[in-house]
């Protein structure tokens, strides 16, 4: 069986996955970037220069692109990789022409499998040549939080007409929650033999990165939100516990760390216990972050599911989150993490000082995750083994 995966994000969980199923089967890669966007996590092209052109290049030619980490990721496992650089919408008949390309290309190769991954604008082009029924596309959110978030409006139409052809083409699609798959058949009628659930699992590949030893944190453990910061995030409840834990005099440092679209300075005054680093995040960064601090917070007030516990889990690092139904499927209360009423900021603060206090509650939880306790599910070897049964039935 010969399988091409086609991603343009989500790298964490794509790299493992097409690593380990290239212990089955040969799997080629098509790793999709923008030139106005060259820096997805574990595959940062930044470096190159000159910026690398609209096109597809070759198994022979992106090694001298990838960096150096995702080289040695990939070495040994026969995987082949494919860049293609798209323009970001700056150029749109260079941006047709790579679709158009690639969709030959991609016949061309007679794959039994074509796994698209993510929801980028121009799949619909690339797909609408090739047989729908050897079609798999994974989506990581149904359709709704996509179209909430878009701000641009030709991304918009493109990306709700990309749900509209696959809710009405035999395209089988696999979702990594139940949740996200029910959230998505409430919104589309679709056969429901058609869809499946496979987990992602431990984001592994940020085992690669070491530490950065000069980023400036608080001296000792601190709680940490880590990620892209969104409304739906919850960081305002965090805020708020953290203001009054600093008025009841506690010494618990709080580090809020991603890129910031709620405007986070002009609605607070931050409290003298919260660093905020308001940037996008490299994977060393990351890496640096999880492992000083003591815990994470994923305060959300709705989600589908997060990646932020398949990265800390890494690490052995608890988290405190909200019982929504798409976390509460990893983040297991009293055994990994613990939970919180949403939206209870009472709630938030009593599970901080309870895990901030507690340390034989806090080394039970690291033991736990260090066992993979409840978390059996998100090796990659099982999921490697549940994707290849997928590609069998097709």
């Amino acid at each position: 069986m010969k399988i091409s995966v086609i991603s343009d994000s989500f790298y964490e969980s794509t790299f493992p996955l097409v690593k380990h199923l290239s212990k089955h089967i040969q799997v080629d890669l098509y790793c999709i970037v923008q030139q106005t966007f060259l820096t997805p996590s574990m595959l940062d092209l930044s470096k190159i220069t000159p910026r690398p052109d609209c096109g597809i290049y070759s198994p022979a030619k992106t090694p001298g692109l990838i960096p150096a980490y995702t080289k040695e990721y990939f070495a040994g496992t026969g995987v082949r990789i494919f860049l293609v650089v798209f323009s970001g919408g700056k150029k749109y008949s260079k941006d047709i022409q790579t679709s158009l390309r690639l969709s030959r290309l991609l016949k061309k190769e007679h794959y039994n499998i074509y796994h698209f991954i993510g929801t980028y604008v121009l799949f619909p082009l690339v797909e609408s040549r090739l047989r729908k029924e050897r079609i798999i596309h994974t989506l990581h959110e149904s359709s709704n939080r996509i179209l909430m978030l878009e701000k641009n409006r030709l991304k918009y139409f493109f990306i709700k007409r990309l749900f509209q052809i696959l809710k009405r083409k035999k395209v089988r699609l696999i979702f990594h929650s139940e949740n996200v798959r029910n959230e998505y058949h409430q919104a589309y009628r679709k056969d429901p033999d058609l869809t499946a659930v496979i987990p992602f699992g431990l984001f592994e590949g940020y085992f690669m990165f070491p530490e950065v030893p000069d980023l400036q944190l608080p001296e000792k453990k601190f709680l940490l939100f880590i990620g892209y910061i969104h409304p739906y995030k919850g960081v305002d409840l965090l805020i708020e516990a953290a203001i009054s834990l600093e008025d009841q005099k506690t010494e618990i440092p709080f580090v809020i760390a991603g890129k910031d679209a709620t405007n986070i300075r002009e609605r607070y005054k931050i409290p003298s216990n919260v660093l905020l680093i308001d940037r996008y995040l490299k994977e060393n960064e990351i890496v640096t972050l999880i492992k000083k601090c003591h815990a994470i917070a994923l305060p959300y007030i709705s989600s589908s599911q997060s990646g932020i516990p398949n990265t800390c889990f890494c690490f052995h690092k608890p988290v405190i989150a909200s019982d929504l139904e798409g976390i509460k499927t990893i983040v297991f209360d009293e055994i990994n993490g613990l939970l919180f009423p949403n939206q209870d900021v009472k709630q938030l603060e009593k599970a901080i000082l309870r895990l901030w206090n507690d340390n034989a509650l806090y080394k039970q939880l690291a033991d736990n995750i260090k066992g993979k306790r409840n978390i059996e599910w998100t090796d990659w070897d099982l999921i490697a083994e549940k994707t290849l049964a997928l590609y069998e039935i097709i």
